[in-house]
């Protein structure tokens, strides 16, 4: 038979999306190192975690890891930081290999 439309109620989405407009790309890093501080915290380097082996466990087609990919991201932020010190007379920051 015919069916009534099903309307969805609640959640204003794009009052959610007009929050997020105007983020600057410093924001955004921000957020991102927030994110990967808390995720390197469940790392199980303190005693053992469940989600350590998650973290440690290779992606298939990609052959890396969330571990891996979340230092890769260390060293983005790393670098766009330098950018803006040695953009503005400062020295970079160097770390050990």
């Amino acid at each position: 038979g015919i069916r009534a439309p099903i309307i969805f109620g609640g959640t204003d989405f794009g009052a959610i999306l007009a929050r997020f407009q105007n983020l600057s790309f410093e924001d955004i890093l921000a957020g991102l190192r927030v994110l990967i501080d808390y995720l390197r915290s469940l790392n199980g380097s303190d005693g053992g975690s469940a989600l350590a082996g998650v973290l440690n466990t290779k992606i298939p087609l990609i052959d890396r890891s969330l571990s891996e990919m979340l230092d890769v991201a260390d060293a983005l932020d790393l670098g766009y930081l330098n950018a803006r010190r040695l953009a503005n007379g400062a020295h970079a920051i160097k770390v050990a290999p």
